[in-house]
């Protein structure tokens, strides 16, 4: 049985979304002028309106996470790190503002 340490989930989550949405990487992509979705990071010059990549970066993060978090030794790696764990979070955040930034200007 496969056992996936939540702990291990979360700091690789952080990470890999950072990844994810640094490589402009969404599993899916959907079309709500549409409603349909479209699978891959290809943009598709023939749909009606703008695309929502949020939550196929989501998704992307989220299967990346799953897999890391379901090997033991990792697991086992990271908790032995527990003092300085919550820099992993704090680091996604600064790194995801660093990235979106020009939405912020």
């Amino acid at each position: 049985m496969i056992r996936i340490s939540p702990v291990t989930f979360a700091i690789l989550y952080c990470i890999a979304y950072v990844a994810v949405l640094a490589f402009d990487a969404p599993l899916f992509r959907y079309y709500p002028m549409e409603s349909e979705f479209s699978w891959g990071a290809a943009h598709d010059a023939a749909k009606e309106g703008p695309s929502m990549a949020w939550y196929g970066l989501m998704a992307s993060a989220a299967v990346f996470a799953s897999i890391g978090a379901a090997i033991p030794v990792l697991g086992k790696r990271l908790l032995a790190l527990h003092t300085v764990l919550w820099l992993v979070p704090l680091a996604a955040t600064l790194g995801c503002i660093f990235l979106m930034r020009n939405f912020f200007i």
